[in-house]
Order: structure tokens, then C-alpha cells, then sequence
């Protein structure tokens, strides 16, 4: 092949690459607009496909569910939250490494309540499936080693499981941000503090509990 049909085969390819993308993210957009307004359950494909001027094949082929969508947002999320938690000096300690967590799970999720609600069930389906193949997702691994260092420090009561410590923090979190999408008027952050409050309460000997964090009610 001519140097020449090589340049303009590739610039063909990536054209093509540039639509698909174009056609990815405008997909998104609007399937996560009909998402936050009608919910997951209620969601339609002939709904994304008219306000995105494309076929329902064409949404199909980007995404085979609508699931996959809201999946896709929870695993970008996860990333983030994850990457705010493994940027900590390692020896932030514990009850400072949940705050973290809980400011950058804050940043996601307080100006998308609606959105949250959908996600939040695959978020619970996706958290069984990986409980059952012990598979972890980012937010999930980086709060499991900073539990690990916790304990090897001494820093927690008893010989905790860092793994189930994670889980346990995570479905607390969760539960308490369900609570407030039905009253998102209240600022996400004062609510998981008052989720870390508790949390410590169970897992830190009484010398090392901090005081109540209301920094975040501010």
C-alpha cells in the first residue's frame, strides 16, 4: 500500500474512531438525563435513542443494557474515590483515611442525587458479585489496605478483617446516601461524617476515638 492510501486509510479509521467516541459520550449524556429523571426500572431505549438522534441499535451497541450505563458512571466514581483515598500519606491514620473517603464520595454524589438512587442498585447488585467471586472494586481495595495498615498499627480493636471493616464502612455509606436523595436539601458531607462518628465508635479502643467531626456541617 502507497504511503499516501496508508495516511488516508488511517485518517478514515480515525475519523471513525472520533464518531464512535462523539456518539459514546452523546448517548451518555442523554441516557443519564432519562435516568435521574425517570429512574433506572423506568428508563427506556427508544427514550435515549429519540433525545440522542440515533437508532436503538446504535444505543444497543454502545450499551446492551441500561444497567450498563449507571455501571459504567458507578466504576468512574469508584476510580475517583479510590484514587483520593491511595493518595494519603500512609500514615494518615484511620479515622482521618474515612473522612477522605467520605469528602471525595461527597464531591460525586451531592449535585446528582437522582442519579445516585439508580446506581445505588447496581452498586448493591455489583457489591454481591463481587462478595461472592472476591473481587473488590477500587473504593472497596484502597479502604481495605488502609484498614490493613490500621490494624497493624494497633490502631483498631481486636484482629479485624480489613476486607469486611471495608464492606461494612461502604453499606453504611451507601445507606445513609439513599437516605438523603430522598432529602438531598442537606449537604451529603454532614451526613457521612456523622456515618464515620459512628462507625469509629465501633471499631477504635475508647483512647483513640476522635472527637465528633462537624468540620464538614461548616
Amino acid at each position: 500500500m502507497a504511503p499516501e492510501t496508508a495516511g488516508r486509510a488511517r485518517d478514515r479509521v480515525n475519523d471513525r474512531d472520533r464518531q464512535r467516541a462523539a456518539t459514546h459520550d452523546r448517548i451518555r449524556t442523554v441516557a443519564l438525563e432519562v435516568i435521574g429523571r425517570d429512574g433506572l426500572g423506568a428508563a427506556r431505549i427508544g427514550d435515549i435513542a429519540a433525545s440522542a438522534g440515533v437508532s436503538r441499535g446504535t444505543v444497543y451497541f454502545h450499551y446492551p443494557k441500561i444497567e450498563d450505563i449507571a455501571a459504567e458512571v458507578l466504576v468512574e466514581a469508584e476510580t475517583r474515590i479510590g484514587r483520593a483515598v491511595l493518595q494519603l500519606p500512609a500514615e494518615t491514620p484511620i479515622a482521618r483515611t474515612l473522612q477522605a473517603f467520605c469528602e471525595a464520595f461527597a464531591g460525586e454524589w451531592q449535585a446528582r442525587p437522582e442519579l445516585f438512587r439508580a446506581v445505588a442498585a447496581v452498586s448493591l447488585r455489583l457489591a454481591a458479585a463481587r462478595i461472592q467471586t472476591r473481587q473488590v472494586d477500587a473504593a472497596h481495595g484502597a479502604l481495605s489496605a488502609r484498614f490493613r495498615t490500621a490494624s497493624e498499627r494497633h490502631e483498631l480493636k481486636g484482629t479485624p478483617r480489613p476486607s469486611l471493616l471495608a464492606h461494612v464502612f461502604l453499606v453504611n455509606v451507601l445507606s445513609a446516601t439513599l437516605a438523603w436523595a430522598d432529602r438531598p436539601k442537606a449537604r451529603l458531607a454532614v451526613a457521612l461524617a456523622e456515618v464515620v462518628d459512628i462507625f469509629l465508635f465501633g471499631v477504635l479502643p475508647e483512647g483513640r476515638r476522635p472527637r465528633p467531626n462537624r468540620s464538614a456541617s461548616r
